[in-house]
């Protein structure tokens, strides 16, 4: 059975990493996220601790739009690179969150994953994080599978267990 390349999406505190560590430990897959070049920066260039508490979130948010607004695909350019430079276990992205990003990973091969979690509120203080395009584009994005996170972790890497099959027959 050969594993089909992945992108996971949802907002914050979904569990998208969740899996995407499932799925690397479990199945393989060798684990990349769109947002690396820019995390990278915020702690070369701005001193960021790695928190993704309301600061840290709003300066990855601004970097990474201060980068789409000069080319955007700027970030996907980084990602190609990678990609062409991997060996060839499975990918799985943890972060997509822009019709832009589905559409590029999708004529790729990649098959679109999202997650939802009715009812959750993540913890911020600050509520305009979460009308930031990467908080809302993805309602637009159409999904291969949607799963949702209404249980426990356990819950939820069960459903990726099982959706594997589901998702390696599609690909």
């Amino acid at each position: 059975m050969t594993l089909p390349d992945l992108a996971i999406g949802g907002t914050m505190q979904v569990g998208k990493t969740t899996c995407a560590d499932h799925l690397a430990a479990r199945h393989g897959y060798a684990r990349y996220a769109l947002a690396d070049p820019i995390k990278e920066i915020a702690i070369g260039s701005f001193g960021w601790d790695g928190r993704k508490d309301d600061r840290g979130r709003r300066l990855l948010q601004e970097i990474g739009s201060a980068g789409r607004r000069y080319d955007p695909r700027m970030w996907l350019r980084r990602f190609d690179a990678w990609l062409a430079s991997r060996p060839g276990a499975p990918v799985v992205i943890d972060d997509l969150r822009l019709t832009l990003e589905a559409d590029h990973l999708r004529a790729k091969g990649f098959l679109i994953l999202l997650l939802r979690r009715p009812g959750f509120h993540p913890r911020t203080e600050a509520p305009a994080l979460l009308q930031h395009e990467t908080e809302t584009e993805l309602e637009r994005v159409r999904a291969d599978l949607t799963l949702v996170n209404a249980g426990s972790v356990a819950d939820l890497l069960r459903q990726i267990d099982e959706a594997l099959p589901r998702l390696t027959r599609l690909g």
